[in-house]
């Protein structure tokens, strides 16, 4: 969740920058962006989760909790994220690079809404596979969980925070589209 909350702010803001306001493109593109941003991270989570050194015939120290390989010794989650950005991070790289391919050529359109649209999801793709590939990696290599067992307890703590933040969000769409003002710390409309 770190992830894709640090990704919206930071496509949020960029429309800031642009000078963008909030408008219909935004808003739809907000939709598809929380898609798309979550997309990459939760393939490369799985990555992580579905890593076991058993399974690729390595032993694990259960005093230490270190995992040798090739001579090369390292923390179980270590190995872990190693292990998911050679086998999903390849595929999650392919996948970006075709969706921001196929923005990029609609930023070449005459079409404003296109326009806009395509280069909105271009910021979004790069933001995203560039936390997907740097700050999540430290972050499991860092805190990652060591076992994971699925619950319904954890299940529905998640529905629970997913349902609070889609919210959030829709609630400050409805604000903004009641032409109620944003402003942001220096007094100016944000939207």
């Amino acid at each position: 969740m770190v992830t894709i909350l640090v990704n919206t702010i930071i496509v949020l803001g960029s429309f800031a920058m642009a000078g963008w306001k909030l408008g219909g493109i935004e808003a739809v593109s907000l939709s598809i962006l929380v898609g798309t941003c979550v997309d990459y991270c939760i393939h490369m989570m799985e990555g992580y989760l579905e890593a076991d050194p058993e399974h690729a015939g390595l032993q694990r120290n259960s005093a230490t909790g270190m995992v040798t390989q090739h001579g090369h010794t390292d923390s179980l989650r270590s190995w872990r994220m190693k292990h998911a950005m050679a086998t999903t991070g390849i595929p999650v790289i392919h996948s970006a690079i075709t969706t921001g391919g196929s923005a990029l050529i609609l930023t070449t359109t005459q079409l404003p809404l296109f326009n806009k649209f395509g280069k909105i999801i271009c910021i979004n793709t790069v933001v995203s596979i560039t936390l997907t590939l740097t700050f999540l990696p430290a972050l499991l290599a860092s805190f990652g969980p060591l076992q994971y067992h699925e619950s319904l307890r954890s299940s529905l703590n998640g529905v629970v925070f997913l349902g609070v933040f889609f919210g959030c969000v829709f609630l400050l769409i409805y604000i903004i589209s009641q032409n109620n003002d944003v402003r942001g710390p220096d007094g100016e409309d944000m939207y």
